[in-house]
């Protein structure tokens, strides 16, 4: 891959993780945030009263923590506060790991499929139309452990759709109308280069067109930002290695050579 295509992805998705943080698409601190702003509260008085319960009867536990009695019973028969449920739920999926795996590479599928064949709700509901991707979207939701129903060729988690969806959020889903996908996600600047293709092909096979076959592809003018045009532009030549002109107000020209790269000749 040219040092060009990186050095522009590193110019345009700006903002980008710091190293450490790089391969991690979901963070357990911002998956949390997405709760309100007492979650890590609730979430390590949780930790701490599972702690200090091993040998104390939970009463007093409560009242050193200075927990509500009542909540405290709860969580002593086995309830567990929201947010550390569903960070229990995340983790258990794998999506929290710091390195590409299958699971968090099926992840930043959804992730990319969100932004061009699907939405999400404000309350955090994913679903995703199928269309001509069928196959690739089953193969990540294995991967990812989603379980889905699909009606009218949308696909809608069949349970703990809240997690899931706060989970894509923090990876960089858009969530809401098609004015909120003003950007790509900034992992894409640092993922490995057969996911970055793997991106730039589900862009592409959902959103363009080809009049000839070895001719260039022609992006829809789609309802976004110019920003996610310009985010576009660079994923495709961080993918590809060719030069992608940017968004002209009617759409995105991708060069011939940029689509046989991508396998779409």
């Amino acid at each position: 891959m040219p040092d060009t295509a990186l050095q522009l992805a590193d110019l345009v998705f700006d903002d980008c993780k710091p190293p450490s943080q790089r391969n991690r698409l979901v963070s357990r601190d911002d998956f949390l945030a997405t709760y309100g702003d007492d979650a890590r509260e609730r979430y390590f008085q949780f930790r701490a009263f599972e702690i200090e319960n091993a040998s104390n009867y939970y009463t007093n536990v409560a009242r050193k923590l200075d927990i509500n009695i009542g909540k405290a019973q709860m969580w002593e028969n086995g309830s567990v506060p929201t947010p550390v449920g569903g960070v229990r739920y995340i983790r258990d999926l794998g999506w929290f790991a710091d390195e590409w795996t299958d699971t968090t590479r099926a992840v930043a599928k959804l992730v990319i499929g969100l932004h061009v064949t699907g939405a999400m709700t404000n309350s955090y509901a994913p679903y995703w139309r199928m269309d001509a991707l069928e196959e690739m979207y089953r193969a990540a939701f294995d991967d990812a452990g989603v379980e889905v129903a699909v009606d009218d060729g949308e696909a809608h988690p069949t349970e703990r759709g809240g997690p899931i969806g706060r989970a894509l959020w923090v990876a960089g889903a858009p969530q809401g109308n098609d004015a909120n996908r003003s950007r790509l996600p900034l992992w894409l600047a640092h993922a490995p280069n057969d996911l970055v293709k793997d991106c730039a092909r589900i862009l592409v096979l959902t959103r363009s067109h080809q009049n000839r076959p070895e001719t260039d592809m022609r992006m829809m003018n789609l309802r976004r930002e110019e920003s996610w045009y310009r985010d576009v532009s660079a994923l495709l030549e961080l993918a590809t290695g060719h030069s992608t002109p940017p968004w002209d107000g009617g759409g995105i020209t991708i060069p011939a050579d940029a689509v046989r790269e991508l396998g779409l000749a």
